[in-house]
């Protein structure tokens, strides 16, 4: 793993603050980076791991595109239910 590229455990902790923050969640990690709030949140320790390790300049070249494609590594799909 690059030190460039999150764990497995800190891509699914950024497709959960998404799911819960919706479409303006990179803003709010961003803020949430900037005042703390991050280690508040469900799976901070990832959160913050991030930042310190990528930093938010990594964040904004993130693309929802990327984001999904992580997704679906950690998304079962029973057959048949595509």
């Amino acid at each position: 793993m690059s030190a460039q590229t999150p764990t497995d455990a800190e891509w699914l902790a950024l497709c959960d603050f998404r799911d819960r923050h919706g479409r303006t969640w990179s803003f709010a990690l961003w803020t949430a980076w900037q005042n703390g709030n991050d280690v508040l949140q469900p799976h901070g320790a990832e959160l913050r791991a991030i930042r310190n390790r990528l930093g938010p300049s990594w964040l904004e070249k993130l693309t929802t595109r990327e984001l999904e494609q992580q997704r679906e590594r950690f998304t079962l799909t029973l057959p048949g239910e595509r």
